[in-house]
């Protein structure tokens, strides 16, 4: 059996392909900003209804 040569690929094809792992991490970080947000949110929302029923 032969072995195939491996396609050498365009440069524009790399960085086409550079750009979309770029907009993938771009997408996931601010999907983790988010969620933080979101967290951080919850969790002053749970201190203060703590901090309301200690007072009781």
């Amino acid at each position: 059996m032969k072995k195939k040569k491996k396609k050498l690929k365009t440069k524009a094809e790399i960085e086409a392909e550079v750009a979309a792992k770029q907009f993938q991490t771009k997408r996931y970080h601010e999907k983790v900003k988010e969620s933080v947000k979101v967290y951080k949110r919850q969790d002053t929302k749970r201190q203060a209804e703590e901090q309301i029923d200690s007072e009781k």
